[in-house]
């Protein structure tokens, strides 16, 4: 028995804004309707074991691997036109029966 790291995250998928357009969180009636898409997933990883301080999100060994995995996950969407965000929402720990 061994224990991997697996967590879930969340892609929000957002199409091209015009180039005039410098992003705003108000809403603006000049721009067409532009919808999100929000996708949920999760990874499990065996090469990477689990700690306690990734259980809490105010902690900086959670952040670093946080930023890390979803840089890595969001350089997978570059070609894609529009804004990818990736939000790692948490780090669980998983027993594995080898």
């Amino acid at each position: 028995m061994s224990s991997v790291l697996s967590f879930p995250f969340v892609v929000v998928s957002a199409p091209p804004l015009p180039r005039s357009h410098k992003f705003t969180p108000v809403f603006n009636p000049s721009l067409s309707l532009v919808f999100a898409a929000y996708y949920r997933a999760t990874i499990t990883f065996t090469s990477l074991g689990y700690s306690s301080p990734l259980g809490d999100r105010t902690s900086d060994e959670f952040k670093r691997l946080a930023r890390q995995l979803a840089a890595a996950i969001e350089s997978l969407f570059t070609d894609l036109p529009g804004q990818q965000v990736v939000t790692v929402l948490q780090f669980r720990w998983v027993r594995v029966s080898v």
